[in-house]
Parts: structure tokens; sequence; C-alpha cells
């Protein structure tokens, strides 16, 4: 899909776009440079907002007839996820900013995610943490790198198999979490750019999501799947690219997938509370 130039490219990218356009920001928003999408919980910064159009100007230049979506975009024009359908044209997935609750309270532990979708598979996706520098950068058919070394990746897991599941989930995870004995269940503390890495590095066994937007998970996905990894659907399922609300259970491998959809996600399907929750405007 992409020659070593534009690879490089991409990156420089990335790279510059996260340090030239977003760091500059950190800690120095003013009020007015933030606003809410749909809840408090949800801001996007003038930082977000620049900082994709940058990044769809660039990709779209080093990869000339691909497609773009990106996190803010979606906002204007929702009908850019079916971009994902066809299968005849390279299409960009970006979130500018993942991690923008961190961003705008002035913590690190935010970056920029990017993933590359063509016939239906994602061939490469970048991870850039800005406050570390830290580049984690996937191609199809190569090793998983990390500033530009082989990420030393790990097989090893056992019971209990520890789990982060996304904020939206706390409430009715902490009854579950009293109930089985085979799993570890915590709130994902770090967005999507940090918390996929740490299955790659043995830290953590599986994921759970409701709401699941291409941004925040296809690179992630991408990632996670060269060293085994599995994911699917709440309902057992294979997740579809541009699935928002089916849920998505990322696993390690196929035990800890099998577990989790039996010990956790039947119990978690069964509220009446996670039911409800729909992207807006559904």
């Amino acid at each position: 899909m992409l020659n070593d130039r534009q690879k490089s490219d991409v990156e420089n990218l990335i790279r510059n776009v996260g340090d030239q356009c977003i760091f500059p920001y950190f800690n120095n928003l003013r009020e007015t440079d933030v606003s809410f999408k749909d809840s408090k919980s949800d801001p996007v910064s003038i930082a977000d907002k620049e900082a994709e159009k940058l990044l769809e100007k660039g990709l779209l230049s080093i990869l000339p007839d691909s497609f773009f979506i990106g996190e803010e975009l979606y906002v204007e024009r929702p009908e850019i996820l079916d971009y994902l359908k066809q299968g005849d044209v390279p299409v960009w997935v970006v979130d500018p900013i993942d991690g923008t609750h961190n961003f705008v309270s002035g913590r690190e532990g935010f970056g920029i995610m990017v993933g590359l979708v063509f016939a239906g598979e994602i061939g490469s996706s970048w991870f850039y943490e800005i406050c570390t520098k830290r580049m984690t950068i996937f191609h199809k058919g190569s090793r998983i790198t990390v500033n530009g070394n082989p990420l030393k990746l790990s097989n090893f897991c056992k019971k209990p198999f520890k789990g982060r599941f996304g904020r939206k989930l706390y409430r009715e995870a902490q009854n579950i979490k009293a109930t089985s004995f085979d799993v570890e269940l915590e709130i994902a503390k770090q967005p999507s750019v940090i918390t996929y890495h740490s299955i790659l590095t043995g830290d953590l066994d599986f994921l759970i999501f409701k709401l699941t937007y291409p941004w925040d998970h296809l690179p992630g996905i991408a990632l996670v799947s060269t060293n085994g990894g599995v994911f699917s659907r709440w309902n057992g399922e294979p997740f579809q690219f541009t699935d928002i609300h089916e849920g998505l259970v990322v696993a390690r491998n196929r035990e800890v997938m099998d577990l989790v959809l039996e010990q956790v996600i039947k119990p978690l399907s069964r509220s009446p509370e996670i039911l409800k929750l729909k992207p807006p405007n559904t």
C-alpha cells in the first residue's frame, strides 16, 4: 500500500503535527479554546481541530485519491463512515488527539492515532504519544516498532486475566468485578493511544468498550491482531469497522476472549443501563 518513502513521510507528518501544532497548546489553552460536544466529559479543543486539518491535508497529499475520516470532521459529516464500506479506495482513519480530556486538563497521556484501511484490512497504524515522543508503528507483514526499534511482545497470560473497560461501563462492571474470580477489572484511566499498547507488552489481557468509533479502535485492533489477538462484538459476532454501538471486546487470545464473553459480557448485556448507551443523535 505504502512505499518506504510514504511510510517515512507519514511518520514525519504525525511527529510534526504533534510537536509543532498540538504540544504548544498543552497547558496553554484559553477558556475559549475548549468546547464540548455532548457533555463535560467530551471536550474538543482548538488543537484537535487545527491538528486534524493538517493531518488531512498531509495524508491526502502523501496518498492521493484516498479518503479521510477524522473525529472532528465526523461531527459535521457523519456520512463519511460509509467510506469504510467500500474496498476500492484507501481510507485514513484519524484521531487528532486521543485523550483530549487529559490534554485540556493539563495532564500527560494523549497522542495522535492514525490507521490506513484498504479492502477491509488495516494495513498500517501509527500511535504517537506526544509528551513522551513514543511512536509505535505497525505495517502489515512487518514487526511492530517503537521509535524505530522492534517491540518486545508478550504472549504469556494466566488467570485472573487483567482487563480494562470504558468509563461509561463503570457502575455495572463493578458488580461483575465482585462475582468473577477469573478476571481483574479496572476502569481504563488512559486513552486508547496508550491502553492498546499494554496488551502487546503483557500488562493487560483484554479491553471492553460499548461505544466504538473507528478512530478510537481501528489502529489498536491492528496492533493487537499482529500478536495473536482477537476482537469481536459483544454478541460474539465479527466486529465491523463501521460499528459504533455493538460493543467491542479485544483480547490477547481466544481463551481470554471466550472467558470474557461468558463471565463479563453476558451479565453486562443484560443490564438495562448498558442497553441505554447509544451514540448521540441515534
